[in-house]
């Protein structure tokens, strides 16, 4: 069903057909008919005719009170029309089929008239129609001169019986065709009307105008809060946009114009199931729902720890929030002046280098940028203006505290974040004689270098007996020194490397406890690694393939 037209008010007045109205479009709308239904005691108002946007007359007068009504206008849809034309050129050829006139003759007069037309072509047909009681059709059978069949009654046959005619189905044609009747079959007849069907008319939505778009005639769409109705088929650009382009008129009628912007309604409540479900920051909403403006900075008690993959853009709603990046990215600062003084916000950078870039002109600790190096993080903090970073170096942080019970070897793998790591040690027992040794791997364990070509070494001790060692190649770092053939002696150990997992020589430093014939001794040791390679798994085991027992504790600074 059409759409009722219901845009503005009617004037009417009793007694009289004509409707005025107030803020209507009624003609650039296309409204061409349909009846009116004022809402008012009295009687709807079928259209005569649009006179214009603000003119109708009616077909009947008004027969309610003299007024200004809300009304709503149902048009007519060419489809209902066409049906009613279609049935009046129907009921027009039924009658004349009835009364024996359907066929149509090219002249008509007296009977000594005729022969004017002898020479005529065949199929011309004349009628009698002067001096008779009856009119007579005669029809030229051939081009010949004189050449006439006939007379045939015209206007009253014989009725002939009621199963000699048969109505076959109606066909519409193009509407540039003529209506038309074909007859075939010798008795019974065969009748086949030919329909032309009417213009397009009804109006078709496109939704909202868009450019680069092909638009026909009576299509409509939406633009900047109005609407409009195609009137020449054009492809659509800024230039013919309906309501702004230079010469949208051109191509667009108005439908219906953007309304008035309504009242601003009333303030909702903030309702805390809806942006903090989990009930974490509840009272400090609360709070601010009930006791007027809160500055966001001033709340508190929400966890905001996440995780960052790339680059990010820091906001208001991150003030207090604790971010982790995990690879080398830049970190955006909104304006100051957006996110206010006190908004605070920490970074840690495990992964990468974090380059802090401030909005437009302001700085951070006086610089345009400043970077957060790998394993390191800063609170950034802002008074309004600009922003300020206070720098937290690496600490160590533990890796984990691992018990060894008759192992073999102990193995640590996924120390590719480590720069530094520090090994603190008590093997309590060894299985077999041997020294207490580590081996590196660049391929997460899967491989370890074990030639004697990888490490270096060289060593003091606090006995005469284990004298100073000097710089030798060898397979592994040793942990505890020389000569530990008492294998049920405690052997403690720390020690520290550097460049773990830098493309760069691993350097260690330890300090080890040396068991040997009963006696104990310190011993120090420095060790590098003779390959610039990045590391990233370990191994510790005793270098006479005997099994240990006792605890090592893991730390690392990442970076």
């Amino acid at each position: 069903m059409t759409t009722p037209y219901t845009t503005g008010q009617v004037i009417l007045t009793n007694g009289s057909a004509v409707v005025t109205g107030v803020l209507t479009a009624w003609a650039t709308a296309l409204i061409a008919g349909g009846v009116i239904y004022p809402e008012a005691d009295g009687n709807p108002l079928p259209i005569a005719s649009v006179d214009g946007d603000l003119a109708i007359t009616a077909a009947t007068k008004w027969k309610g009170a003299t007024g200004t009504y809300n009304y709503a206008l149902v048009r007519d849809t060419a489809y209902l029309q066409q049906v009613s034309t279609n049935s009046s050129t129907l009921a027009q050829l039924v009658a004349e089929l009835a009364a024996g006139t359907i066929f149509k003759y090219d002249a008509s007069g007296d009977l000594a008239g005729r022969a004017t037309y002898d020479t005529r072509p065949q199929s011309f047909a004349y009628l009698v129609s002067v001096g008779v009681t009856q009119p007579q059709l005669y029809v030229k059978g051939s081009a010949t001169s004189g050449d006439w069949d006939g007379p045939f009654s015209y206007g009253v046959g014989p009725m002939g019986p009621a199963t000699s005619l048969n109505f076959g189905a109606t066909v519409t044609e193009p509407s540039t065709n003529p209506a038309s009747v074909v007859v075939t079959g010798s008795g019974p007849y065969n009748l086949t009307f030919h329909i032309p069907r009417g213009a397009d008319g009804d109006i078709t939505w496109q939704g909202a105008w868009a450019t680069a778009h092909a638009y026909s005639i009576n299509q409509a769409v939406t633009n900047g809060g109005a609407s409009y109705v195609c009137k020449l088929s054009h492809t659509s650009s800024s230039t013919n946009a309906p309501g702004t382009g230079a010469s949208w008129t051109t191509f667009w009628d108005v439908l219906a114009a953007k309304g008035n912007t309504g009242a601003t309604g009333p303030a909702g409540a903030m309702d805390p199931s809806v942006y903090d479900p989990q009930g974490k920051a509840a009272d400090a909403f609360a709070r601010a729902n009930h006791t007027g403006t809160q500055a966001l900075s001033t709340i508190t008690g929400v966890n905001k720890y996440a995780v960052k993959t790339g680059n990010y853009t820091a906001v208001i709603g991150d003030n207090d929030a604790e971010h982790r990046f995990t690879a080398t990215a830049t970190l955006t600062l909104t304006s100051a002046a957006t996110v206010g003084a006190d908004w605070h916000y920490t970074v840690t950078a495990d992964g990468g280098d974090v380059t802090i870039d401030p909005s437009g002109t302001q700085t951070i600790n006086g610089q345009a940028t400043i970077v957060v190096k790998n394993g390191t993080s800063c609170k950034i903090i802002c008074d309004g203006s600009n922003f300020f970073a206070v720098m937290r170096t690496g600490l160590w942080d533990p890796v984990g505290v691992f018990t060894l019970s008759a192992a073999s070897s102990f193995v640590l793998t996924n120390l590719g974040n480590a720069k530094f790591l520090r090994l603190t040690g008590m093997i309590d027992s060894m299985s077999a004689a041997g020294l207490l040794t580590m081996q590196v791997s660049t391929d997460n364990g899967t491989t370890y270098d074990t030639g004697t070509n990888y490490y270096s070494q060289a060593w003091s001790a606090s006995s005469a007996s284990l004298a100073a060692g000097v710089l030798s190649a060898a397979a592994s770092f040793p942990l505890s020194g020389q000569g530990s053939s008492d294998v049920s002696t405690p052997v403690p150990f720390e020690a520290i490397l550097s460049n773990f997992n830098k493309a760069a020589r691993l350097n260690g430093f330890v300090r080890a406890f040396v068991a040997a014939g009963g006696a104990g001794y310190a011993q120090n040791m420095a060790n590098f690694h003779l390959t610039p390679t990045a590391r990233n798994a370990l191994k510790i085991f005793n270098s006479g393939s005997g099994t240990m027992t006792g605890v090592i504790a893991v730390e690392q600074i990442r970076g």
